[in-house]
């Protein structure tokens, strides 16, 4: 089970909480479960994406954060997912 860290801030009011996902090379649809505040070099949020019992992570949304791998996240992110539902 993914455990929320103690210091995540979570954010049930952001456009993606409950939002159903498409990946865009596949055709699978995922659901997301909750968004939370992170931080690593500047502020950012994660969605925690489940589809029958599978479950994983993903950046969102940069707030201020400068990391090159979190950046590099979001673009993975965008080019995979399609908002289908909010």
């Amino acid at each position: 089970m993914n455990k929320i860290p103690a210091e995540a801030t979570l954010r049930p009011e952001h456009r993606l909480a409950r939002a159903t996902l498409l990946h865009r090379e596949t055709g699978e649809t995922w659901s997301v479960t909750t968004v939370r505040e992170d931080w690593h070099l500047g502020r950012f949020l994660t969605a925690s994406l489940e589809r029958e019992g599978l479950h994983r992570t993903c950046v969102v949304e940069l707030i201020s954060c400068e990391d090159p791998e979190i950046i590099q996240q979001l673009g993975e992110f965008n080019t995979e997912f399609e908002v289908l539902f909010h």
